[in-house]
């Protein structure tokens, strides 16, 4: 089954090429090519590979949270970054990573978002047991679960603390508290804008899923 986005893995390429790793050496010996990733969708099993072969690559599980990081900034991401603009908390920013962004990139995979005490979130993924666990997909995304305040201009990291037990990953995660003012009011005017916006970007993905 096609149950991942090749965006969800061409967010990789980039920061193999900042530490001056050829992106082609991702695809070595797996059977595909760059080209082959590109512009459609692949099964959860050539993602994991894909995954555990970046690792390799860039030194450990640790470091995988910088591609967390600059998945943000990927040009597979102007749909999300757009929207992001507009939102005047971080709970509606990590509900939309929840419900939207996370299941049309893996359709296979469950996300939940829930409030704890003290103004903190919990974020769930869940791989189904059908399914192998990848620490590396959980590590890359411990890393875009705390870069995610920049997308608000916030320019603090949220605070995320991580649990994996197979393929369970619980993030808790206390937001940073700053933020400008007239970030808060010029997000607030833009709201029907963005819903609005939301609404086709939204609908536009039901489509290719449902093509899908």
């Amino acid at each position: 089954m096609q149950e991942c986005a090749s965006k969800s893995i061409e967010y990789l390429f980039q920061p193999l090429q900042t530490r001056g790793i050829a992106p082609e050496r991702l695809t070595e010996g797996l059977g595909v090519d760059l080209d082959g990733l590109r512009g459609g969708r692949h099964d959860w099993d050539l993602h994991v590979r894909l995954l555990d072969r970046y690792a390799e690559l860039v030194g450990g599980l640790d470091e995988l949270q910088d591609a967390g990081f600059a998945a943000l900034d990927a040009e597979q991401m102007v749909p999300v970054r757009a929207l992001a603009g507009y939102m005047v908390g971080l709970r509606q920013l990590y509900w939309m990573a929840a419900h939207w962004v996370g299941p049309s990139y893996f359709t296979h995979i469950r996300y939940g978002l829930e409030d704890l005490p003290g103004g903190q979130l919990r974020f769930t993924i869940e791989i189904p047991e059908s399914h192998s666990p990848s620490l590396p997909y959980f590590w890359i995304t411990k890393g875009s679960l705390r870069r995610a305040p920049y997308l608000l201009g916030i320019s603090e990291l949220a605070q995320v603390d991580m649990q994996v037990e197979g393929g369970l990953a619980i993030y808790s995660i206390q937001p940073p508290r700053s933020r400008s003012l007239w970030g808060a009011v010029s997000r607030v005017l833009g709201f029907r804008t963005a819903a609005t916006r939301a609404v086709e970007v939204l609908a536009e993905q039901q489509r290719d899923l449902n093509r899908r």
